[in-house]
């Protein structure tokens, strides 16, 4: 069965999921080429390593609104039709529920298996100066993970709707507004404790979000394919 139901949500989502890839593959490639070529030894160690630097802060979002349309595309058909296609399988929901989301994860593993590839290319086929070396295991972990955190969270958010009939545009915006209040209350209590506590909870929150086990910490750090 999760055949069937990892095909019908291929059909969904497959193009998005494609687009991305596509461009998650490119980023360091045209990067490269932007720099004048794969053979980097010769330029400045500096111009390399902010060059991938600022193109791979563009995981960042890409890993956010990917995660974001798949899980929209995981319930957009079910929503609008009153979750009939769910209620007529034979199975408990919570079994297809699980199936749907392994699906969502399965394919998800395109676009990251895009940077894993792209990242490979740069490194193995061109050169870079001496003392820089290359983490595209890395960066490609980072970005799977920042990109299934993304998912699950919006899979969950947009599903929690199941009980009515709604445009998945509506959960999405929900989705969305949700994210913006939390941080618009973050950067609210940050500012009154800087004005009355002297940022003693703005330095907690800060070295919370940049810990280990802040789901915050997948979207911050370093996004280089390079570093010395």
């Amino acid at each position: 069965m999760l055949r069937a139901v990892l095909m019908t949500m291929w059909r969904w989502t497959r193009w998005v999921v494609i687009v991305f890839a596509v461009a998650a593959f490119a980023i360091p490639v045209l990067t490269a080429a932007n720099l004048g070529g794969l053979r980097m030894a010769d330029l400045p160690v500096n111009d390399v390593l902010s060059a991938f630097s600022v193109a791979g802060l563009i995981y960042i979002p890409m890993s956010a609104l990917l995660g974001l349309l798949v899980a929209a595309g995981a319930w957009g058909a079910d929503i609008q039709l009153g979750f009939v296609y769910v209620l007529v399988h034979p199975v408990p929901r919570w079994y297809f529920v699980l199936l749907r989301f392994a699906s969502g994860a399965i394919i998800l593993g395109i676009p990251v298996l895009g940077v894993l590839l792209g990242c490979l290319v740069v490194t193995l086929a061109g050169s870079v100066p001496e003392f820089v070396h290359a983490y595209p295991v890395s960066l490609t972990v980072r970005f799977a993970a920042a990109l299934f955190f993304t998912y699950a969270v919006c899979f969950g958010a947009v599903g929690a709707g199941r009980g009515r009939v709604a445009d998945s545009s509506t959960d999405v915006s929900r989705v969305l507004i949700g994210l913006g209040v939390f941080l618009a209350g973050v950067v609210a209590l940050t500012t009154l404790d800087r004005l009355v506590l002297q940022s003693a909870i703005a330095d907690f929150l800060l070295r919370w979000m940049d810990s280990q086990w802040s789901p915050i910490g997948l979207y911050v750090g370093r996004w280089g394919l390079f570093d010395v």
